[in-house]
C-alpha cells in the first residue's frame, strides 16, 4: 500500500489543490486494485477528521456507456489523466 499527502491549506474554507499524484500499477493488478482519496480536516484538539472520500477502482468501469478513467486505464498502455471535482 502506498500513501501520498498534498500540501496543507490553512485557514481556508474553500481550499483549491492543484496537485498531481502518480501511482504506477502493474497491468496485472488493475483488476484487483483501487485508490482511495481522503479529504481530512486538521483537528486542533484531536486527530484529523475525515470529511470526504473518493474511491476509484475496477468496480467503476463504465458510466453512461462511456469508460471511466479506470476503465480507460484497463484498456490502454498509456497514462490516463483525469481531474475530479470533489464536493464536501
Amino acid at each position: 500500500m502506498k500513501s501520498k499527502k498534498s500540501a496543507v491549506v490553512p485557514n481556508n474554507r474553500n481550499p483549491t489543490y492543484n496537485e498531481t499524484f502518480t501511482f504506477k500499477l502493474s497491468p496485472n493488478f488493475l483488476h484487483d486494485s483501487f485508490i482511495v482519496v481522503s479529504i481530512m480536516m486538521k483537528g486542533l484538539l484531536r486527530k484529523d477528521q475525515p470529511i470526504g472520500r473518493l474511491v476509484l477502482g475496477p468496480f467503476q468501469y463504465t458510466e453512461d456507456q462511456e469508460r471511466t478513467p479506470w476503465g480507460r486505464a484497463l484498456h490502454s498502455e498509456e497514462e490516463v489523466t483525469h481531474w475530479f471535482r470533489m464536493y464536501l
